[in-house]
């Protein structure tokens, strides 16, 4: 009796007037011109769409209800024989449904209210009490958390880490399965990218201190504590993002190249570098300028999301176009399916012979035949 109140609630509830939208998410449109009428409608559709949403919630319990039922009186192996001719669902998808019923029935009417999708509510029924409300609560602020976030949610409440999700990610086959693995790889290695680069921003602020005090920066003392950071921050930003390039010789192994020239990016990876060899630094009459006017000017791009000075975040398509086309002596046709690798980086590295063969050798790979992969 008591669930059945509650079903007619529910419905009742979904049956209602939309919610109104917020005027800060529609007030372009008052910029559109759209005559009374027009307004009218657009008001009609919005108000219309948000109850048929807070129905579709309410549908995914009532599913789950009914599925239930039939769940409940049925023999064990039975379920799956009489739910695909009965209701054309799979078991997977039907006990999906169950499981909204089941474990969220307590917060039926909130989650009705707050038009949770029910792909997303499948992923709050995984989760406990506290992850639940926790869920719930963000929808009943106005944010709108995908999937993922629900899960990252509950996983943070069951204390789950990384090293306890490893032995799936690292067993799943195919290139999916290397995706899930490279996305878990990623994540990893960009959290300890950000840290290191936080400690070496704060070591350098505090190095520049004593010029408040007209007192002098000590450049060991700083390179002693960057430097080796620095260093390792470079290689994980290769490891990040950095595609790789061919050795100088077909039998060398293949390794991590550099970002397009002229980009903010490549600048970082140029710095970190060089900032990664205390040999590489500028001298003392120029230590304070090179730090307050190119490593701190990069970390902050880093951290703080700042633009670097001189670099546009948007690409002029006419100079784009201007550059695709081909010169006098360019590529054939016969080179259009053939793999493009980047060009010969530039570190200031000895490589042991003269860069004009160097670059000679890198070119003549980069017209051997190498397959595309799908």
């Amino acid at each position: 009796m008591t669930e059945d109140i509650r079903n007619d609630r529910a419905t009742a509830k979904a049956k209602g007037a939309a919610a109104p939208v917020s005027k800060s998410d529609t007030a372009w449109i008052d910029q559109l011109g759209l005559n009374e009428d027009q307004g009218g409608l657009l008001a009609d559709v919005t108000g219309k769409l948000q109850a048929l949403n807070k129905r579709s919630t309410a549908h995914a319990f009532d599913i789950g209800h009914e599925f239930h039922r039939a769940k409940s009186i049925l023999p064990p192996k039975s379920f799956g024989r009489w739910l695909k001719p009965a209701a054309g669902y799979t078991v997977k998808a039907a006990n999906l449904y169950i499981s909204i019923h089941e474990q969220l029935g307590d917060y039926k009417e909130r989650l009705i209210s707050a038009t949770v999708a029910p792909t997303t509510m499948f992923v709050m029924a995984r989760g406990n009490q506290t992850s639940i409300e926790t869920a719930l609560k963000a929808f009943e602020s106005g944010e709108k958390p995908t999937g993922r976030q629900v899960q990252a949610i509950i996983d943070a409440e069951n204390g789950l880490t990384k090293k306890d999700l490893k032995p799936i990610l690292l067993n799943a086959p195919g290139l999916a399965g290397l995706r899930k693995a490279a996305a878990a790889k990623e994540l990893k290695e960009i959290s300890l990218f950000h840290a290191m680069i936080a400690s070496i921003r704060d070591e350098v602020e505090s190095a520049l201190k004593p010029l408040e005090v007209g007192r002098a920066v000590i450049k060991k003392h700083l390179s002693d504590k960057v430097a080796m950071d620095c260093r390792h921050a470079h290689d994980l930003l290769c490891s990040i993002a950095v595609p790789v390039v061919p050795g100088f010789q077909s039998f060398d192994r293949w390794r991590h190249g550099e970002f397009e020239r002229g980009t903010a990016w490549h600048k970082v990876q140029v710095l970190l570098y060089k900032a990664g060899a205390p040999d590489a630094w500028p001298d003392r009459a120029e230590l304070v300028g090179w730090l307050q006017n190119e490593m701190l000017p990069v970390l902050r791009f880093i951290l703080d999301g700042e633009p670097l000075p001189g670099f546009d975040l948007i690409e002029d398509e006419s100079v784009e176009e201007t550059e695709s086309q081909e010169e006098p002596g360019g590529s054939s046709v016969d080179d259009a399916g053939r793999t493009q690798i980047a060009s010969l980086p530039s570190m200031d590295i000895d490589l042991g012979f003269e860069t004009d063969q160097a670059r000679a050798l890198f070119d003549a790979l980069a017209l051997a035949d190498v397959p595309e992969l799908a």
